[in-house]
This record gives C-alpha cells, sequence and structure tokens, in this order.
C-alpha cells in the first residue's frame, strides 16, 4: 500500500499495483474470518468438550459464515469514489 501512496506509477503498473492489493485485501478478509471462527471454537471448547459445547460452537460457527458473507462495506473515505447503492459495497 505504501508503494501505491509514494511512488508515481504509470498506468498499467497502477492497474498491476491496484490487482495485487485488491487480492491482498481479500486474503485478509478471510483470514480474519478464520480466525474469527477459530477463536470462538477454542473460547467455546476451552473448558470441556461436549456434544453441548459442540452443538452450540456449530451453531455460532453457521451465524458467523452467513453473517460474514453478507457483510457489506462503506469507506470511510473518498467519498468522491461511488460504491454501488448507498456507497456500500459487498465483500467478494
Amino acid at each position: 500500500m505504501h508503494h501505491i501512496e509514494f511512488v508515481k506509477l504509470p498506468a498499467n503498473q497502477g492497474y498491476t499495483a491496484y490487482r495485487k492489493l485488491h487480492i491482498v485485501r481479500n486474503e485478509r478478509r478471510q483470514a480474519k474470518n478464520l480466525y474469527e471462527i477459530v477463536k470462538l471454537t477454542n473460547d467455546l471448547t476451552k473448558d470441556k468438550v461436549s456434544v453441548s459445547t459442540l452443538s452450540t460452537a456449530l451453531g455460532e460457527v453457521r451465524k458467523i459464515i452467513n453473517s460474514s458473507s453478507n457483510k457489506k462495506y462503506k469507506p470511510r473515505e473518498l467519498s468522491d469514489l461511488n460504491y454501488g447503492n448507498n456507497n456500500t459495497y459487498k465483500n467478494t
């Protein structure tokens, strides 16, 4: 990201940098979602593992997966850019 901020790039290199940044940001989002699931599962099964705790953990994991696929993001800045309906966009 700093490279894009501080270096003036020709259009083709700028697009390549944008695509790499897009890929890295998506991978980061996937890692954060996975971390959320692992942390929740660990917290719920930390004390004891039973059918009840595993069932609860499974239900909570399903909630996280459903909510993460429906998340919409709204940029805090860059109001001059248009991000779909109401300046929001869905994670892709």
